[in-house]
């Protein structure tokens, strides 16, 4: 329903899943934002909470606490 919405309003709408990030892209982005990656990625993976240093946008908000 919310895609026809958009579609109409834009003209043009997609709904997409993104791939999750490699291991090695999660270090890197956390790296490249200041926040030791492998530490943050392995700190995740211990909490059972690796699936969200997968996303960006969830990585993010590891990195970000």
């Amino acid at each position: 329903m919310l895609t026809s919405v958009l579609a109409e309003a834009f003209g043009a709408c997609r709904c997409v899943d993104l791939a999750p990030l490699s291991r090695t892209e999660a270090v890197t982005l956390a790296d490249s934002a200041g926040v030791p990656g492998e530490e943050l990625v392995e700190a995740a993976e211990a909490a059972g909470a690796a699936v969200l240093a997968g996303v960006p946008l969830t990585l993010e908000l590891l990195v970000l606490t």
